[in-house]
């Protein structure tokens, strides 16, 4: 297995359990991670709103201190945020610098209200596991049922598979699966032979 699928396999349970779960304790019996000041940021650029509206945390159960979004809260239009506690993100208005093109762009702002509000529907993130439950079928079965080629991790709608990060959405459809399974079934026949 190559070092970019380790990378995208899921993380231990425990893991994300323990990062700021209540069975981590120090011996004064207070929780190791904030008890020493440790804050936990989760990078959600590729994880936020594609495997569930509120991220890796949301799916994985874990409260972060601070999570940075990417544009797939605006739909793929350039804009990102960085949220969390109120206490870190207050220093903004005591010195801590924050600069970005598109902070306050009325367009990019316009492009995130319209995604949230789409992104509400609990039916838009079924629609995606669906689809994307299928495409880890049938094209999992594929590569699995060619030696030595390649295999494939799927967390949400993200997959892993070489070359590198493959997106699914709600566009998809069973047709696109299937063109995708045909066309990789030809180059497959190529390898096996």
């Amino acid at each position: 297995m190559g070092s970019g699928l380790r990378a995208a396999m899921r993380p231990h349970p425990l893991f994300v359990s323990e990062a700021r779960g209540a069975h981590v304790w120090d011996l004064d019996g207070d929780r190791y991670i904030d008890r020493h000041g440790v804050v936990l940021i989760y990078d959600e650029v590729i994880a936020g709103f594609r495997i569930a509206r509120g991220g890796a945390a949301e799916r994985f159960g874990v409260r972060p201190d601070l999570s940075v979004f990417g544009k797939a809260m605006a739909g793929g239009f350039t804009q990102s945020a960085v949220v969390g506690r109120a206490d870190l993100i207050d220093q903004v208005t005591d010195g801590v610098v924050r600069a970005g093109t598109f902070n306050g762009n009325p367009v990019a702002l316009a492009a995130v209200q319209a995604a949230m509000g789409a992104l509400k529907d609990p039916s838009v993130y079924e629609t995606l596991e669906n689809v994307s439950a299928r495409f880890e079928r049938v094209i999992g079965d594929l590569l699995a049922a060619t030696p030595r080629v390649a295999r494939l991790k799927r967390v949400g709608s993200l997959v892993f598979m070489p070359p590198g990060k493959n997106f699914l959405s709600t566009a998809h459809r069973q047709t696109d699966i299937d063109a995708t399974a045909e066309a990789l079934e030809r180059v497959l026949r190529q390898v096996r032979v």
